[in-house]
């Protein structure tokens, strides 16, 4: 395909993914069942991968892209393949089979959109995929302007950051995108992790952390720190595979370890002692004790199967007023909710498969500079799992795979370039080889 038209199936792709993200909270009906309208432009751009491959197959760049494809996905498929089980054990209903169904289909969709755009426009995917989370929130943020004035928003932001998000106004709140705003914090952290690829990107950069900074979570920017500061420490002394290997087994197993040990707090109170001695909680006590009937800290509770959560909240919808649903509408705690729908052990599992597998796989096919960064990612959506529902966002998982994707294919041409310049030196001093 001639440059030209490859800019240009760039563009559309930006401007599909860049709609999925727009409308990922927007839902459609079709057969009697409510679709995520985000839903319809990811099969658009699978479908473009799709005859891309048939007009022009580039086998090598389909084989690279599948190796952290089936690594992407794994994770996302597991919550589902371990549901069948207590399904079938516990002969659940319909409506909570479906939902569990939806939310991992939309998941696998999202990862399998993100490949068919990295297979299209190679390694500048992460550039392309990069504007398009910026132009949706571009879009609101001119009609935030337009009707509340640039004066009140510029104030309103400055409030929002002095305050650490303390106080958000009604205008700012217009600004959270929800999903993109964790979405963006994956790209944070790469910079901070892998800084010397922003190069001459810096716009779109200073884009991104100022709408990573309008949407402001505090677990957010928590989290960046905290695995951004990580991915830095352990680039500064990279090159101690030893050591690094023994660091990844001993998060591997520690981590679900620690996040089991987590929800046992949470399971024994922990919550309602801080509300006792008068720490806010932020609702959360009266939030896990709505759910706690549900569930029992024990091996041998096996859980409810994904998208039970889901479900249960639509029936209690049904059944209570406007503030109640407001605070039971979510667990808050990604691995509260994996807990009451997965089990202890299947917990351990989904925990081992997202912290220990995806990180091993990244330092043995992609190398230590790049195992390193899908570390520090890792850390980062494991961190905003404890106060939030970002397992199951779309736009953080597509950014995710689109980083590991897209790394995948520039190591490839670090690694020609490096081999040709290795030939080259050999012809220009025979005596070297």
């Amino acid at each position: 395909m001639k440059k030209g038209n490859r800019l240009l199936l760039s563009m559309i792709l930006c401007a599909l993914a860049a709609a999925a993200h727009y409308f990922s909270d927007t839902y459609i009906t079709i057969a009697g069942f409510g679709v995520s309208a985000s839903l319809p432009f990811l099969l658009i751009i699978i479908l473009f991968g799709f005859i891309d491959f048939l007009i022009t197959p580039r086998i090598a760049r389909a084989i690279l892209i599948g190796k952290q494809f089936w690594t992407l996905q794994l994770p996302v498929l597991f919550p589902f393949l371990w549901s069948l089980l207590i399904w079938i054990l516990t002969s659940s209903g319909f409506s909570e089979i479906r939902r569990g169904m939806v939310s991992v289909m939309y998941l696998v969709f999202g990862i399998c959109g993100m490949a068919a755009f990295v297979y299209m426009i190679g390694e500048n995917a992460i550039w392309w995929f990069l504007l398009s989370l910026i132009l949706p929130n571009l879009v609101v943020l001119v009609q935030v302007i337009a009707s509340n004035g640039i004066g009140e928003f510029l104030r309103e932001f400055w409030t929002l950051i002095i305050s650490f998000a303390g106080d958000t106004g009604p205008v700012m709140r217009q600004l959270e995108v929800h999903g993109i705003t964790y979405a963006f914090g994956i790209y944070m952290t790469f910079f901070l992790v892998q800084w010397r690829s922003i190069k001459k990107k810096w716009p779109l950069v200073f884009l991104a952390l100022f709408f990573f900074l309008t949407g402001m979570k505090r677990i957010g920017v928590a989290a960046v720190l905290v695995a951004g500061g990580l991915g830095v420490a352990l680039m500064a002394f990279r090159g101690f595979r030893e050591a690094e290997r023994f660091l990844i087994r001993v998060l591997g197993v520690m981590l679900p370890v620690a996040i089991l040990a987590y929800v046992g707090t949470i399971y024994y109170g922990l919550f309602d002692y801080m509300e006792q001695i008068g720490i806010d909680t932020n609702m959360r006590s009266h939030i896990y004790s709505v759910y706690q009937p549900y569930y029992r800290f024990s091996p041998f509770f096996l859980g409810n199967g994904t998208g039970w959560v889901d479900d249960m909240f639509q029936t209690w919808q049904a059944a209570a007023d406007e503030l109640t649903i407001y605070e039971v509408y979510h667990t808050h705690n990604d691995y509260l909710r994996e807990y009451i729908e997965l089990g202890m052990v299947g917990v351990f599992l989904w925990c081992l498969l997202r912290f220990h597998y995806q990180v091993f796989r990244a330092f043995r096919i992609l190398g230590e500079e790049s195992g390193i960064l899908c570390l520090a990612l890792v850390v980062y959506m494991g961190i905003t799992y404890m106060t939030d529902s970002t397992a199951t966002h779309l736009s953080i998982h597509c950014a995710f795979a689109v980083l590991m994707m897209a790394i995948q294919l520039t190591e490839r041409e670090k690694r020609k370039e490096e081999l040709l310049d290795l030939e080259n030196r050999r012809i220009s001093d025979p005596a070297e080889s």
